[in-house]
């Protein structure tokens, strides 16, 4: 059985063994380590994926700011959503994406961005910012 919750400051350890685990080296483990641990990067949502128990899946949105524009938008970025290999392509990601724009959308962010793959994020709802002008 699959769960999600939101993650602990008692989580780092499994979110950074998934991070390692998903891309293969420490550089994004140290970058979302500290996202984490900075107060100004302000982690708006922080998920962990379990299943039977076992932490498999990690996404983290963080808090930005739209430049040049007359009235406060409240926006995210995702990055990054990463899954341990064993647990790749069974739904995890994007469940993890779903659960975490809910939260936002319940937050009142109005706009999510993320830099990755166009196909798979895609799928769940993303699309080219110039389409939006």
């Amino acid at each position: 059985m699959m769960t999600i919750r939101e993650a602990l400051d008692s989580d780092l350890d499994d979110v950074l063994l998934i991070e390692r685990a998903a891309f293969g080296s420490d550089e994004e483990a140290e970058l979302v380590r500290g996202l984490l641990t900075d107060p100004s990067a302000k982690p708006l949502v922080s998920l962990l994926a379990f299943k039977d128990d076992q932490a498999v899946g990690h996404i983290l949105f963080t808090a930005a700011h739209l430049m040049e524009t007359q009235q406060k938008i409240a926006i995210a970025i995702l990055a990054p959503l990463a899954i341990v290999p064993a647990f790749q392509k069974q739904g995890i990601g994007g469940q993890l994406i779903q659960t975490g724009l809910q939260l936002l959308s319940k937050a009142g962010v109005a706009l999510v961005f993320v830099l990755g793959y166009p196909d798979y994020y895609s799928r769940h709802g993303f699309a080219p910012a110039h389409r939006f002008g």
